[in-house]
């Protein structure tokens, strides 16, 4: 499968912004910029193969805990493991940073998402009401490293 993981730079912001905005943007209040390669605190990570990107990660860190703020994969390319893929590496990068607890929010209609954190040992922890700007609600996710 030849594939590949690496920090995204600033030649990666229009494809980053295209899946925000795909996936975010009429529904969540979130906006993506290149402020996320100027904080310390955000790593952004694309996967790719030899041809395209194929999907990305961002996460901020604070001392022994990071929140994933977005994990994406085009549409043409879901379904085929690459979220297990970048969860994996993430978990490993984790490892690494010495971060002992994680977080996530997700729409609490998207069971798909749900049920891959969950595969990865994330458990429910509350609903956050009317989360995103068409007032779905989002299930926060937390797990202990």
């Amino acid at each position: 499968m030849n594939l590949n993981i690496r920090k995204a730079t600033k030649n990666d912001l229009c494809f980053i912004q295209k899946y925000e905005n795909l996936y975010f943007n009429k529904t969540s209040k979130r906006g993506i910029s290149n402020e996320i390669f100027n904080n310390p605190l955000v790593n952004c990570f694309i996967l790719e193969n030899k041809i395209t990107s194929i999907g990305y990660t961002i996460i901020w860190l604070d001392e022994d805990k990071s929140q994933i703020y977005s994990l994406t994969i085009k549409p043409s390319e879901r379904h085929k493991g690459y979220a297990k893929i970048l969860l994996d590496y993430l978990f490993k990068y984790y490892n690494n940073k010495k971060i002992k607890e994680i977080s996530l929010e997700v729409r609490i209609t998207n069971k798909k998402a749900i049920d891959l954190y969950k595969g990865f040992g994330f458990k429910e922890v509350s609903i956050r009401k009317n989360y995103y700007n068409d007032y779905e609600d989002a299930l926060l996710l937390y797990r202990k490293l």
